[in-house]
Parts: C-alpha cells; structure tokens; sequence
C-alpha cells in the first residue's frame, strides 16, 4: 500500500509537470518555480514519512522566504501544495479544463499524502504482533533440526547459527 501511494505521487508529480509544461504562454521563472516546489514537496514527503529533517533540501531548493515559511509550517509538504496552488493562480490558462487537471493533481497529491500518513499512524493490532513472535519463536526452535538434518555436525557450529539468527531477528 505505501509503495502505490507512492507511485501514485510520482505519477501526480510527472503528469503535472509535463502539462504544465504543455501549456503555452507560461514563463520559465514561473515553471522552474512550479518544478522545484515539486521536487520539494516530494523530499518533505519522505522526510515526513522516515521522521527527518527537510530543512537542507527546502533551503537549497526554495527562496529563502518560502523555505522558512514552508519550514515553519507543522506539516511543510501540505505548505508546499498550498505554494503550488497560488502559483497556479497567476497563470492565464487558455481553456479551463487545463486548470481543472492541476488543481485535480494537486489534490491527488494531498489525497496521497494522507494515505501515507495513515499507514505510518495507524498501530500494529496486538493480536497480529503476538502471532508474528509466536510464528518466529517456533521457527527458531524448530531451526536446530533442520540445520542437523541438513548435515550441521558441529555443534559449535549449531549453536553460534541458531544464536546469530535469534539475534538476527
């Protein structure tokens, strides 16, 4: 599920891009802006989602003003999105339905950015955590008659696999 969100985003990202990138009569500064407060929003994504610091990517990516607004911001990839809009409010479109498309995948970003908040804030049922160790302890006790079925003669050799995975795991 983390991976569609994901690739979902992505998708949103590229697909606004590239027609925002289609449209005639919008300046560079403008499409570099537009670009760059995308590429940020991703890093503040993954950031968000692996509890980092954002702070060197939005500074070397944003205006100083904007970075420290969208830095002071409690959520600065949703700051991001809300940049992302008001620029596309300076634009002229020629034909509504253009606008219609950015403002959908701007929505669809912040649709996939709650998507990954939930799934990093939602707990572990305690039934399926019990499970999980219960399946691995009978693993790890059934693992020193497959290792000497499977030719382990030493039992040097045994113990020092069977504490390795335990730890491992």
């Amino acid at each position: 599920m983390a991976r569609q969100q994901w690739g979902l985003m992505v998708f949103h990202s590229r697909d606004f891009a590239s027609v925002l990138n289609s449209c005639e009569g919008i300046s560079t500064i403008l499409r570099e802006t537009c670009a760059k407060l995308l590429v940020a929003f991703g890093w503040c994504v993954k950031c968000a989602m692996r509890d980092e610091d954002c702070a060197d990517v939005v500074n070397l990516l944003l205006p100083s003003a904007t970075a420290e607004y969208v830095l002071g911001r409690r959520k600065p990839a949703i700051a991001i999105l809300s940049l992302l809009r008001k620029e596309l409010g300076k634009i002229k479109f020629e034909s509504a339905s253009t606008q219609r498309v950015l403002s959908e995948k701007i929505s669809g970003q912040n649709e996939n950015y709650g998507g990954m908040e939930r799934l990093m804030t939602t707990p572990l049922s305690p039934g399926y955590s019990r499970h999980a160790s219960r399946c691995l302890m009978v693993w790890l006790l059934l693992l020193p008659g497959g290792l000497l079925s499977g030719g382990c003669q030493s039992m040097v050799k045994l113990i020092t696999i069977v504490v390795a995975t335990a730890y491992g795991e």
